[in-house]
């Protein structure tokens, strides 16, 4: 390994453990707020806030699009901010739910509800729930 190498490797270290301890509440503002959500991204993003604890399959059915089509979407949107919620890992993920759950919990039955900080970072941002909240 090169000096030029161990530096990268060393930086991209440091910018990982930056990150890390960056709440995610905030980190989701950041990632949101400086890349513009497309049409189908806000809406993956609202249809959680408006229906939290609803399984992927009924938040797809509300906003009108295949049974996996939520998750896609939703996941879609974290994969090309990916830089600004995990550091250095540098390869996709195969798995949807892993790049949903960094900001969304899933329960052990398959039900959805954002986390309580990214709640309230993209209120920050002008996305609040736009109906109570109700289970599917």
């Amino acid at each position: 390994m090169t000096a030029l190498d161990n530096q990268a490797a060393a930086d991209a270290i440091a910018a990982g453990e930056r990150l890390h301890s960056i709440p995610m509440g905030d980190r989701a503002g950041e990632a949101f707020g400086r890349k513009k959500l497309l049409v189908g991204e806000k809406q993956a993003l609202q249809i959680l806030l408006d229906h939290p604890g609803s399984t992927a399959e009924s938040l797809s059915s509300r906003a009108g699009w295949p049974a996996s089509g939520w998750l896609a979407r939703f996941a879609g949107l974290l994969r090309k901010r990916q830089a600004g919620f995990v550091a250095g890992t540098g390869s996709e993920q195969s798995d949807d739910s892993v790049y949903a759950q960094w900001i969304a919990e899933l329960s052990a039955d398959g039900h959805w509800t954002m986390k309580p900080d990214v709640v309230e970072a993209l209120a920050k941002l002008g996305m609040m729930p736009r109906q109570p909240a109700d289970a599917a």
